[in-house]
């Protein structure tokens, strides 16, 4: 490894991030949410650029914690898929090759 390049264990395998770790990527992520206040007094919460990622609660506070919950579980599917994800700040979180059993 080389730069600011570091190791995560994720599901047995490793991750390698290229300056940003899983919970700092996701903070980030998070950071750029917003929120609104529908008509029903709920609370409508997305993250641009993360497609399909967006919660609704009937308060601001579980609105968050739904979104981050929805967040870590599209990351998931997306890294299953070996899909990319979008970059946060400028960093992206990158995944080696792995061999699958």
């Amino acid at each position: 490894m080389s730069g600011n390049l570091r190791m995560l264990e994720i599901g047995g395998g490793p991750c390698y991030t290229d300056g940003m770790g899983l919970t700092s990527y996701i903070d980030a992520a998070l950071a750029s949410a917003r929120f609104k206040t529908l008509e029903d007094r709920t609370c409508f919460g997305e993250i641009p650029g993360f497609t399909g990622v967006w919660a609704s609660a009937k308060t601001a506070k579980k609105c968050r914690v739904t979104l981050r919950e929805v967040l870590e579980d599209w990351i998931v599917l997306k890294l299953r898929s070996d899909e990319a994800l979008p970059a946060v700040r400028g960093k992206r979180l990158t995944l080696p090759e792995l061999t699958r059993a």
